[in-house]
């Protein structure tokens, strides 16, 4: 039966202020289904430090342990998703077997329409990252100003950090939203490059070869690659790049980075 609890909440609706301090011991399953119900509310990773802070009442330990507990669980029972930790941190994801229902609630309000060469960039940024705008430039022989922008923008990439190089360009690398939408648990689970694009094709994601764009064109030749080609992962031998575009990127890069 579906829970009609008065004093259950959504975090997304509720204007009520929670300050009651919780009740009983934090140890236990009970903290196991604390550490469920965070990371399920949560919109964002959640570090460990931070989790630990928001269970300072849990014994010494037993977060971690509760943790591994609770990976095992969503690994070894039927639920619908699974314990992911990255670099952001900890965050529950949906299981690939479930993905293609949930792709259907993804379609009533956000469907990602994406250019082949815009798909090819995030292919070699996801290969390869952290990876400078010259090194996508280099492998791709394109200006990949607009497309960066645009994978941005779907959140699906992020800047990571900016290189030692002169001039401190900026690297990028994939984000948590990119997992959920290839359906994948981690990178190290990213699937052969020439099967990438049927894994994006499979979960919902379009890949449409009509949305090239004139600074998507090859700078240095006519010729194209085949439809549905991946971009080689690495630089030929007698790659010569052009220097890129400025790197001024301030009016789209995510608020709040700090360049300095």
């Amino acid at each position: 039966m579906i829970s009609r609890d008065p004093k259950s909440t959504d975090p997304e609706t509720t204007d009520v202020e929670l300050t009651e301090e919780p009740s009983g011991p934090l140890e236990g399953e009970t903290l196991r289904s604390t550490i469920e119900a965070i990371l399920f509310a949560s919109p964002e990773p959640v570090s460990r430090r931070r989790l630990q802070a928001m269970l300072r009442e849990a014994p010494k330990g037993a977060v971690h342990k509760e943790l591994q507990a609770l990976e095992a669980e969503l690994l070894t029972t039927p639920r619908g998703y699974l314990l992911h930790e990255d670099g952001a941190g900890l965050r529950l994801l949906t299981k690939s077997e479930y993905a293609p229902f949930v792709a259907r609630l993804r379609g009533e309000s956000r469907r990602i329409r994406l250019s082949s060469a815009a798909f090819e960039t995030l292919a070699v940024i996801a290969y390869r990252q952290p990876v400078r705008r010259a090194d996508l430039e280099a492998i791709r022989g394109v200006q990949c100003g607009p497309i960066l922008k645009n994978l941005m923008e779907w959140n699906l990439i992020r800047v990571t950090g900016q290189d030692t190089a002169v001039g401190r360009p900026l690297l990028y690398g994939t984000t948590t939203e990119f997992l959920e939408v290839l359906g994948l648990t981690g990178l190290d689970h990213l699937p052969e490059p020439e099967r990438l694009r049927q894994q994006g094709a499979d979960r919902g994601l379009e890949i449409l070869d009509d949305l090239l764009t004139t600074d998507e064109r090859p700078k240095r030749s006519t010729e194209t690659e085949p439809d549905g080609a991946v971009a080689s992962m690495k630089p030929g031998a007698d790659a010569k790049p052009e220097a890129p575009e400025s790197e001024d990127l301030d009016d789209w890069v995510p608020d709040g980075w700090d360049e300095d």
